[in-house]
Order: structure tokens, then C-alpha cells, then sequence
């Protein structure tokens, strides 16, 4: 017997019939529940970049500042201002589970990883966790999503029930 081996319950854990995750077991409720964790995460930094980018924009929207002069200069502040227009339509999307919200993501995780190529360490991370939370739970997605604080609630009371099996196993 290996004591570092994790613990083997012989008696299954009392699950609800009626429950919407009584078809998954230990495992696969707390993998989803990190990446439901994850998914809202990076909702949280796709608007932390939208203050990053509407602050950088700043010292260009002075009225006396020459960056803004040319026929030029009406694309640049449009297409500046729609990058955070759609993070922010993406991160509504990711925070209410829609199916064209994990679609946004993807693209935004997606664009991430190639603009930056490696050079972004940080921007490089996010992305590939996107990427990763997103195409790993698609069933946090759409209609009959597993809503969050469902998964929490289920992933905490399965938590609990495996401590009290392991502590009744060892007594």
C-alpha cells in the first residue's frame, strides 16, 4: 500500500438523482469549475486591457497634442476604439456564458498568441489559457450551460463529502 497514493473510497458519495452534474464524477466537476474560474479570469483581464488601452490613448486625445492631425489619423482612433469595443462586448460574453462570447474569446485568445508572438510573455499566457478554458468546456457554453455558481456549489459539497469519507476511512 502506497501511502502518497491518492484515496480510494469504497462507498460511492451520496449524489442527488435530480442533480444536472449526477452524471459526472469527482473529477470532471472540478475540472469544470477551474475553468469556469479561468473563463471569468480572463473576462477580468480582457477589461483590465480596456482600461490599458483607453488610458494609453490619452495622452493622443489632448486637445493640443499634434498625434491626431491627417486623414490618417481618423482610422488610427477608430480602429484604436473598436479593439476595446469588442473586448468589452467579449467579456459580457464570457461573463454570461453565451455561445458568441466563448466565439469572441477564441478569436481574441487566438489573436493574442500569434500578434505577440513569444515576445509578450504575459499576453502569451492569457491567451493560451483562453484558448485551453474555452475549447476544453464547451458545456459552459450556450443555453443549458453549467451556470457557475452551480458548479461551485457542487464542486464544494463533493470536496466535502470525499474529507468526511477520508476521515471516517481512517478512524
Amino acid at each position: 500500500m502506497n501511502p502518497y497514493s491518492a484515496p480510494e473510497t469504497s462507498e460511492p458519495l451520496a449524489i442527488d438523482a435530480n442533480s444536472p452534474f449526477a452524471h459526472l464524477d469527482f473529477e470532471q466537476v472540478k475540472k469544470l469549475y477551474y475553468r469556469s474560474c479561468n473563463l471569468s479570469c480572463i473576462a477580468v483581464l480582457q477589461l483590465l486591457g480596456i482600461v490599458l488601452i483607453c488610458v494609453s490613448l490619452l495622452p493622443a486625445l489632448r486637445t493640443n497634442s499634434s498625434a491626431l492631425e491627417g486623414p490618417e489619423s481618423v482610422g488610427y482612433v477608430i480602429g484604436t476604439l473598436s479593439v476595446p469595443l469588442l473586448l468589452l462586448v467579449s467579456s459580457v460574453g464570457i461573463f454570461k456564458r453565451t455561445k458568441w462570447g466563448r466565439i469572441l474569446c477564441i478569436i481574441f485568445c487566438i489573436l493574442s498568441v500569434l500578434t505577440i508572438l513569444g515576445l509578450n510573455i504575459l499576453g502569451l499566457l492569457i491567451g493560451l489559457a483562453g484558448l485551453f478554458a474555452c475549447f476544453g468546456s464547451p458545456q459552459l457554453f450556450g443555453p443549458n450551460r453549467y451556470r457557475h455558481g452551480y458548479l461551485k456549489e457542487e464542486f464544494k459539497l463533493r470536496k466535502a463529502a470525499m474529507k468526511n469519507a477520508k476521515k471516517a476511512r481512517s478512524r
